[in-house]
């Protein structure tokens, strides 16, 4: 996938331009983890950058998730507004989608927090020679 996306967070905001940005999100993680394989880190310091842009990516999941599930949960309170294919009541599968919702944003909020921390630890790390003369 070869494809170009500006990324405008003051929008103008549409499903085609959000679906546009969730397969660009996509993307990112397999790029990354090619380039991880595949001679893209070759210092600690890239670890270290690459690790940054990790956790502030996952601090903002939890918004996203609380976003989502007050959507639908809106949708659900419209009385006829949704149907499900299987004949659930949508309201019970908009209840179980917000409880998942909320345990990913506990999960991200954690995921966060171990990226911040294994940035921590590996800070000072550098190949020797490059920042202390040592050989």
């Amino acid at each position: 996938m070869a494809t170009s996306i500006t990324l405008r967070t003051d929008g103008p905001h549409s499903p085609q331009y959000r679906a546009e940005v969730e397969d660009a999100l996509a993307e990112c993680v397999r790029v990354l983890n090619y380039s991880a394989r595949a001679g893209g880190l070759e210092t600690p310091a890239d670890a270290c950058a690459l690790l940054g842009a990790w956790y502030t990516a996952t601090s903002g999941m939890s918004q996203l998730t609380a976003r989502v599930a007050f959507f639908l949960e809106a949708q659900a309170a419209t009385v006829n507004r949704l149907a499900d294919d299987s004949g659930d009541d949508p309201r019970t599968l908009v209840h179980r989608a917000a409880r998942e919702l909320q345990d990913a944003a506990e999960f991200a909020q954690d995921m966060t927090a171990s990226l911040q921390e294994a940035q921590s630890c590996i800070s000072g790390l550098h190949v020797k020679g490059e920042n202390d003369g040592s050989e």
